[in-house]
């Protein structure tokens, strides 16, 4: 969200105490309870309903304005302390499965805020609350992979630290893939013919996950038993027959998902 108040005013963003008590927020709330008090105060001081003070209207806009951006940023920050490791002592694997536990629902969490918000859709991450959404999956999901990180040299049941290894592979993975920032604008060229293409594969990619992971809270994706490699083909032929398209890197990052994605998913359907 834009900041206009440091530019028209000459004045620094209030900081992260004062912007809660504008908010009319206790410090430790959510990111839920922010987007809640923005709208609630947006309304309050929009100019269509303070006609006769539209002076007074803007200025509290402004202050609204900033007093969000600083009370998200200290919620993106809080988001990011690190998780405390699993106790190292404990001899008996519950160490190690308490914190692959923690490691995979902190991941899972961080795939649910990505895909409720649609922020696959990569313009929509600059919006002012979407931002916000999207740095804390991006948070969440690197508190989880340091969770994991961590399991190293916990003692634990063989087959758990393989499983764990898979969650670990698919979350940096799954990182990489949120550090994508290029978005398509039709021009015509061979870089629109490779988009095609990087679009069909990426498409079938996220509607295979949310399916996995996420199957009652998505509309059912129109997928078959052939989606993984109709998905592999798709990206496979930016990279062969479009090698100087500038989604080739892209394509590249999106197949390397889908390898960590196809590992995981096969061992879990083995175990069931």
């Amino acid at each position: 969200m834009p900041n206009p108040g440091a530019a028209l005013y000459n004045e620094p963003l209030m900081d992260a105490s004062q912007a809660f008590f504008f908010l009319g927020l206790s410090p430790g709330a959510t990111a839920e309870e922010l987007e809640t008090s923005f709208r609630r105060l947006a309304m309050r001081y929009h100019p269509d309903k303070n006609i006769d003070r539209q002076e007074w209207s803007h200025r509290m806009t402004i202050l609204l304005l900033e007093a969000y951006e600083s009370a998200a940023a200290r919620i993106a920050e809080e988001a990011a302390i690190p998780v405390a490791p699993p106790d190292r002592a404990a001899g008996n694997g519950d160490g190690f499965a308490d914190g692959f536990t923690s490691a995979r629902k902190l991941l899972l969490e961080a795939l649910h805020i990505y895909y409720s918000y649609g922020l696959e859709n990569i313009p929509l991450r600059t919006d002012g609350s979407l931002r916000l959404r999207f740095v804390s999956a991006k948070n969440m999901l690197e508190k989880g992979l340091a969770l994991f990180a961590s399991l190293a040299d916990i003692p634990g049941p063989e087959e758990l630290k393989f499983h764990a290894a898979l969650y670990e592979d698919f979350g940096s993975a799954f990182r990489h893939n949120l550090g994508i920032t290029r978005f398509f604008i039709p021009d015509g060229s061979e870089n629109h013919k490779a988009y095609r293409h990087y679009h069909s594969g990426e498409i079938i990619l996220d509607g295979m996950i949310k399916k996995k992971f996420f199957p009652d809270d998505f509309s059912p994706a129109d997928l078959n038993p052939k989606s993984p490699v109709l998905c592999e083909r798709e990206l496979i032929r930016v990279i062969t027959d479009y090698r100087l398209s500038v989604w080739m890197p892209e394509a590249v990052i999106k197949l390397s998902l889908l390898a960590g994605f196809s590992r995981l998913a096969q061992y879990e359907a083995g175990r069931t």
